[in-house]
């Protein structure tokens, strides 16, 4: 029996929000507007390929397609395992996903990479995989986030068909495409944007930090930086210059 303990809760009630640019663990009583990505639980079971990595390259959570894909027979045995327990898995492979999950986790953004995988009795397979910073409840990083799929038609296909499903191109593309403004030549963040819109329409700071998942004071200090950017210092000249944002 896996007795493994793990560091971060990845309970399958969780909903997982997006948060800064990453994603980040939440109870449902705080699920937003913005935090329609769906729970564990339905992550794990639409997608293949899942799985939660904390930063010493443990397995903290997991589906059956990922464990069977790594040579186990169920989750419980895969949890709590890390890279040197997938002894059927060549050294190059492990050392390139490593450094990977390094880079994410070093420079707080995703990526998308297309990873050789090398298993010692059958062909190499090339996966293409999306990695994102996973953030715990103090706003630190636990890991890794993600899913790969082979790069075979009929694997693609099936993975293509849950992604439109679950509409991931709205929750992914918003990490790779930050939201840019030409004419006022303004960047925000991702998550700026996110304060952008709610501002816009009506929510104060508590009820902004609610449906993002973060604390009051953390919107605040979004809040205070859109302002510097903006060249604004009230709350309603902030307003009137995020409508004129928004809408060009």
């Amino acid at each position: 029996m896996n007795i493994y303990a793990k560091n971060t809760d990845t309970s399958n009630e969780l909903v997982i929000s997006r948060y800064r640019n990453g994603i980040k663990l939440i109870k449902p009583d705080f699920h937003g507007e913005n935090s329609s990505f769906g729970t564990v639980k339905s992550i794990l079971q639409m997608l293949s390929n899942v799985f939660f990595i904390n930063k010493a390259n443990i397995i903290e959570a997991s589906n059956e397609s990922t464990a069977n894909f790594n040579k186990y027979d169920s989750v419980n045995e895969f949890i709590g395992k890390g890279y040197h327990d997938f002894p059927d898995v060549s050294k190059d492979t492990i050392i390139k996903a490593m450094h990977n999950n390094k880079k994410v986790i070093a420079t707080n953004n995703p990526m998308v990479i297309v990873e050789e995988c090398s298993f010692l009795d059958s062909p190499r397979l090339e996966l293409m995989t999306i990695k994102l910073p996973w953030y715990n409840e103090n706003d630190h990083i636990a890991g890794i986030f993600g899913f790969s799929f082979q790069l075979d038609k009929n694997q693609i296909a099936v993975s293509c068909d849950k992604m439109i499903n679950l509409f991931l191109s709205n929750i992914f593309l918003p990490f790779f495409n930050p939201p840019q403004n030409k004419k006022h030549d303004i960047h925000f963040t991702s998550r700026e944007h996110d304060c952008l819109r709610l501002i816009v329409k009506g929510k104060t700071a508590k009820e902004i930090g609610i449906i993002l998942g973060v604390s009051f004071r953390t919107i605040e200090c979004y809040l205070e930086n859109i302002k510097n950017k903006m060249k604004v210092k009230t709350k309603s000249q902030l307003i009137e210059k995020a409508i004129d944002y928004l809408g060009n």
